[in-house]
């Protein structure tokens, strides 16, 4: 039993050698390492060229964001030597400050009056959180013919705390409000006259002053001749933060 077994063994090992030996045996190993070496260079350039995708997409963000600071600093520069320039974010007729849109109209209604018509304009009404926001609409609040706006500021509850229309406190260190004593009614609301500001009757008819977000600037409205800006703008743009 032991030598038919034996036998058996030995015929297999003789036949492996025997397709060893055929040629084309060895060839389809050898093409079978040379297939899978290939696969694995493949892979390893794939991997390699994902990386390198990976990071001029984030090369190319970080230009694009450096790009529109520039843009941004230049169509600043612009509007503010002109007071309007096409490359402004803000629509016609409104006023570009800091990172919103402002309108100060004409026409005068009540506080609540002016809170739907700004909501109408895709806007909402002036919202003062900054000493920069405070100095810009004291600015422009300013006429020799005693015109007041209303700011999105009241007391829902008489006597309570001031709140902003959008809910958020009001940062009482940022500037005082005066209390009109002439005015028998409640005195919920609050005015900008004149460089002051005031609580009023939430009845009485003031301008609106609307207040939106703005977008982004209009860089291909930025053509313009280079003889346009000194030696010391460009350097001052192109080293911007």
């Amino acid at each position: 039993m032991k030598s038919r077994s034996r036998n058996w063994w030995v015929l297999g090992l003789t036949d492996f050698k025997n397709e060893a030996a055929d040629p084309r045996v060895f060839q389809y190993y050898q093409l079978s390492n040379t297939g899978q070496h290939t696969i694995s260079q493949m892979e390893e350039r794939l991997g390699n060229m994902s990386r390198e995708l990976q990071s001029l997409q984030v090369q190319n963000i970080k230009l694009a964001g450096s790009l529109q600071h520039v843009a941004e600093k230049l169509c600043r520069e612009l509007y503010n030597k002109a007071g309007v320039h096409r490359c402004s974010p803000c629509t016609e007729q409104w006023k570009w400050h800091g990172d919103k849109c402002y309108q100060f109209y004409k026409d005068s209604k009540s506080w609540e009056d002016c809170k739907y018509f700004c909501l109408s304009e895709n806007s909402t009404m002036l919202k003062i959180n900054k000493q920069e926001d405070l100095d810009f609409a004291l600015s422009q609040s300013y006429s020799e013919f005693f015109y007041s706006y209303w700011t999105g500021l009241l007391r829902p509850d008489s006597g309570k705390a001031w709140l902003w229309m959008d809910g958020t406190p009001f940062a009482s260190e940022l500037f005082h409000i005066i209390i009109d004593v002439t005015s028998p009614r409640s005195r919920d609301c609050v005015a900008i006259l004149n460089r002051m500001i005031f609580s009023k009757d939430c009845q009485e008819l003031k301008r609106c002053v609307c207040e939106r977000r703005a977008g982004m600037v209009k860089t291909e409205s930025l053509h313009f001749p280079p003889e346009t800006l000194g030696e010391g703008d460009w350097f001052s743009l192109c080293n911007y933060k």
